[in-house]
């Protein structure tokens, strides 16, 4: 079905999450053998879909992943790729991650690695050290979340003790308010606080970094009026839709269905490359409305769509996976999967 088709890594991603949602493993084990043709981003992908394989195939997709990665050249993309898979890998396979994360010396990819390690005294040493402070305090947090208690407590207490010798960048920013929304108050509301505070005194000139800071607070306040109210100051229409789409899931309906319908209407009229990955999280949340409501309003946003480019609009219809897979059967799956093989030839 899908064997004319040829690299980039786009197609076997896009298959690939068409391919998860089919009763028939067909179409999976073709996307399997499209991603292991693949030269960019092949190890997520393969990672991506072991899930879905049969235990025999799994195994061998994981360790072709780590095996990409290890002969990555560049060395960004490489710890980008161990920080993507190891979610994915098996003990044995998380431990060679970490020996090269070690190898190259990144705190981020190490941190991340053996947070995969799950509850242990070894996860815990290596998280401890970490020199960075502020990866530190992050994934303290994130690993006092899956510890019993006393432990979580404890772990809690060592993060928020290195919060007054830490002065966070933009990036460390943008990641706060999730680890934020981990932590008990007070700490949860002063961090938040602190992180909409810097966020509002960004100039003009960094517009849209502060409309992605503030899009990601505003989703985890827990009083609605003041996300809401957040959500409005924000100016670039790609983040605010991400940001009502968030803060919708914790209103009642039908006010929730309202900011829904909205963020997907917005996300529909998105010009630029951001339009996919907006129209993927709002599709999420939609897809467990009522179908009376969420056919019609696919169809509409179909037609929006309709009068971009056609690799565009196939993206774009991928990233509606979520819908798709609520309206429509495996039928209509596949429908798109063979769309994809019919333009392979021009799809660059």
């Amino acid at each position: 079905m899908i064997k004319k088709i040829r690299v980039p890594i786009e197609k076997s991603e896009a298959l690939a999450r068409i391919a998860v949602n089919l009763p028939d493993d067909l179409l999976l084990k073709e996307t399997l053998k499209l991603a292991r043709e693949s030269t960019d981003l092949k190890p997520r992908t393969l990672a991506k879909i072991s899930p879905f394989l049969p235990q025999c195939d799994r195994m061998q997709a994981l360790e072709e992943a780590l095996s990409s990665v290890k002969i990555e050249e560049c060395e960004l993309l490489k710890v980008e790729e161990l920080i993507e898979i190891s979610p994915y890998l098996p003990e044995s396979l998380l431990k060679e991650a970490l020996r090269i994360a070690k190898d190259i010396d990144d705190q981020r990819a190490i941190g991340k690695i053996a947070q995969n390690l799950g509850d242990s005294e070894e996860a815990y040493a290596i998280i401890s050290e970490l020199k960075n402070k502020a990866l530190r305090f992050m994934t303290l947090v994130d690993f006092a979340h899956i510890s019993p208690e006393p432990k979580k407590s404890k772990i809690i207490n060592q993060a928020v003790e290195l919060l007054k010798e830490i002065e966070f960048n933009y990036e460390e920013m943008m990641l706060l308010p999730e680890i934020a929304s981990k932590l008990p108050d007070p700490w949860r509301t002063k961090i938040l606080d602190s992180v909409l505070n810097w966020a509002l005194e960004l100039g003009s000139e960094v517009e849209f970094d502060k409309s992605r800071v503030l899009a990601n607070v505003a989703s985890y306040y827990t009083n609605l009026d003041t996300a809401i109210t957040i959500a409005q100051k924000i100016s670039y229409k790609s983040e605010r839709c991400k940001a009502f789409a968030e803060i919708a899931l914790n209103l009642p309906d039908p006010r929730k269905t309202k900011y829904l319908k909205d963020a997907l209407f917005s996300a529909g009229e998105i010009d630029n490359y951001s339009r996919s990955a907006v129209l993927d999280k709002i599709s999420v949340h939609l897809s467990g409305i009522s179908l009376a409501i969420l056919y019609p309003l696919w169809r509409d946003t179909l037609h929006t769509l309709a009068n971009n480019p056609r690799q565009e609009l196939l993206l774009d219809v991928v990233s509606m996976i979520s819908i798709i897979n609520v309206i429509s059967d495996s039928n209509g799956m596949l429908d798109i999967a063979d769309t994809f093989e019919k333009i392979g030839y021009w799809w660059p």
